[in-house]
């Protein structure tokens, strides 16, 4: 999808083939190259049906296909530091995403675009 994250790192992981918008794996990108150092995205596309079977909500922003986690930072072995979460999301957040940091990773999504992504759906100019 990038140079940096693969479509089997975005696919919903029930193995349906549902993807992100490009926007996602796009933004993941940028973030990667302003930090200099590898991130990992552990989850992006989910279905319905998937984000059901793990727990989630239905009003997830993962079946919306506009939603990331990231859950690695510099090496696939290791997990997200709080020093590391906290750059991540701030990284997002200055970007206008919406960013939360998690025991384990860190969220981004694109809630805080809505009413922008709503025009534009609307308009027919934009689709996940």
């Amino acid at each position: 999808m990038t140079p940096h994250f693969t479509v089997k790192e975005m696919e919903c992981h029930c193995g349906c083939g549902l993807l992100p918008s490009m926007v996602v794996p796009v933004a993941l990108e940028r973030v990667r190259e302003k930090l200099g150092v590898p991130i990992f995205c552990s989850c992006a596309a989910r279905c319905i049906k998937h984000n059901r079977s793990i727990g989630s909500r239905d009003r997830s922003i993962h079946p919306m296909l506009l939603a990331a986690d990231i859950y690695r930072v510099g090496r696939r072995d290791a997990r997200a530091s709080p020093v590391d979460a906290q750059w991540i999301a701030a990284l997002f957040r200055s970007n206008g995403w919406y960013a939360l940091t998690e025991a384990d990773h860190v969220h981004v999504d694109m809630r805080t675009w809505f009413p922008e992504i709503l025009k534009l759906r609307e308009e027919h100019l934009w689709t996940p």
